[in-house]
């Protein structure tokens, strides 16, 4: 029995229900006592069975999905380039360095994820994870032990839903009237090393509808995955491409390099052109073969990115439904997820390349003056008189020192989102033709950031 994927209320579309059942009275009668279920279809307001849809929806069932072999949602819709008309994607939890707070969207037909609308069982989830997105959905909070199937709607439906559904919908549809239990537990390992996942899931139901008036479930699910660093993927280990003439590395090293603060000379560095790894190196695009000693070295951070943050993820859903009379049924809904995503990026730059912002209490204070985050007198006893000496240069000048804070280490930075979702409801059929459904649906999804 297919699932309400609308919330209906009493409206202009009840009516034409009514006109529609009216009209199908004077059929013959051996027409009408055909035993034809009538359900709810996504994009439509109107009861009508699924060769009557009007527009195009697709549907996904949960043998589909396990074959698969995903471990979250976001990898079963990256599989499902043609369901989603080709140019369609699930954005991954970060771009690489990236902080989201761990959510993961779906854009159906390039629209983005703020014009694509997720619902879980026909109704409405809270959005929001992110700083400047409040209302995308974080389809990872779903999991995959909890799908019956899922329905995708490959066109606009505005019309029904609002402006959020302009790209499409995606409806999630959980399991229901399942009496008995069962579990799994799963691992990944990646060919190139980096990645690995585990997790362990379990099912419960009990009540029986017809028989005893309720039923009941309750699904926990827990995922592991580790992080994947740009040093684990050729494709990502450097950002110096010489043969295609591209570099993406930082003048921001350790040991730091440093300029002259009144332009008399460029960048220099006591080490090259040794430039000591992992927080320096030589860019033949910046520093070509041949280049003097004590010239410029670089940083590039790419190795040390990570390009799959590392996450854990706990989810624990539950579902009743209750026989309140022969033609009602009353029915709650609940679920919480708590997510942990680590981001971890090279360190912190510290340099007059990096302009300080306005409420910085060392702003308008000299020798920083709002730009200049290190600046090295010759009274400083770091001042590097021998070698500026030994390279013919000035050694009154002051010096502009453009540093990676080394010491302190990578950034380390873990987004925390527990969010939770209670939903309580009602539907059947009143003065016999009316259906009707009633819904008092509540949530939030607070991010914060952790030790």
């Amino acid at each position: 029995m297919r699932t309400s994927f609308r919330v209906t209320v009493f409206s202009a579309s009840a009516v034409i229900a009514a006109a529609f059942l009216l009209s199908v009275s004077i059929v013959p009668i051996a027409r009408a006592q055909q035993n034809v279920e009538r359900v709810e279809i996504t994009g439509s307001s109107i009861r009508r069975t699924e060769s009557e849809t009007a527009v195009p929806v697709q549907v996904i069932t949960r043998e589909e999905v396990e074959k698969t072999g995903s471990t979250n949602v976001e990898q079963f819709l990256q599989g499902l380039g043609v369901a989603l008309q080709g140019n369609s994607n699930s954005v991954a939890a970060t771009g690489s360095g990236a902080t989201t707070g761990g959510v993961s969207t779906v854009s159906l037909r390039g629209l983005g994820s703020q014009r694509t609308l997720v619902l879980i069982d026909g109704k409405r989830v809270s959005g929001g994870g992110t700083i400047t997105d409040s209302t995308s959905v974080d389809i990872n909070m779903i999991p995959l032990a909890a799908i019956e199937r899922v329905e995708i709607l490959r066109d606009g439906a505005s019309a029904i839903y609002g402006s959020d559904a302009i790209g499409g919908v995606v409806n999630f549809i959980l399991r229901k009237d399942y009496v008995g239990a069962e579990g799994s537990v799963f691992g990944a390992v990646t060919q190139h090393g980096g990645g690995e996942g585990a997790g362990i899931n379990t099912l419960i139901g009990w009540g029986d509808m017809g028989k005893q008036g309720f039923n009941a479930n309750l699904i926990a699910d827990f995922r592991h995955e580790e992080a994947i660093f740009g040093s684990q993927r050729g494709f990502a280990s450097s950002g110096i491409f010489p043969e295609h003439l591209n570099d993406t590395s930082s003048g921001n090293t350790f040991p730091a390099n440093f300029a002259a603060a009144d332009g008399s000379f460029g960048t220099r560095n006591p080490t090259f052109p040794n430039c000591p790894g992992p927080y320096s190196t030589v860019s033949p695009l910046f520093t070509p073969p041949g280049t003097p000693a004590g010239r410029g070295c670089r940083f590039d951070p790419a190795p040390l990115v990570s390009l799959i943050p590392k996450t854990d993820t706990g989810s624990l859903f539950g579902n009743l439904r209750m026989r309140l009379t022969p033609a009602i049924e009353g029915y709650v809904q609940g679920s919480y997820v708590h997510k942990e995503v680590n981001t971890v990026i090279q360190p912190v730059p510290l340099s007059d390349q990096f302009a300080l912002p306005p409420n910085h209490p060392l702003f308008n204070v000299a020798p920083y003056n709002g730009s200049s985050t290190f600046l090295l007198t010759p009274s400083s006893p770091y001042y590097p008189t021998a070698f500026l000496a030994s390279q013919g240069l000035s050694t009154t000048t002051d010096l502009l020192v453009r540093y990676r804070s080394a010491v302190t280490g990578n950034r380390d930075l873990t987004d925390i989102s527990n969010q939770w979702r209670i939903l309580f409801g009602g539907r059947g059929t009143v003065f016999q033709t009316w259906t009707t459904t009633f819904v008092s649906p509540h949530g939030d999804a607070p991010v914060g950031e952790g030790e």
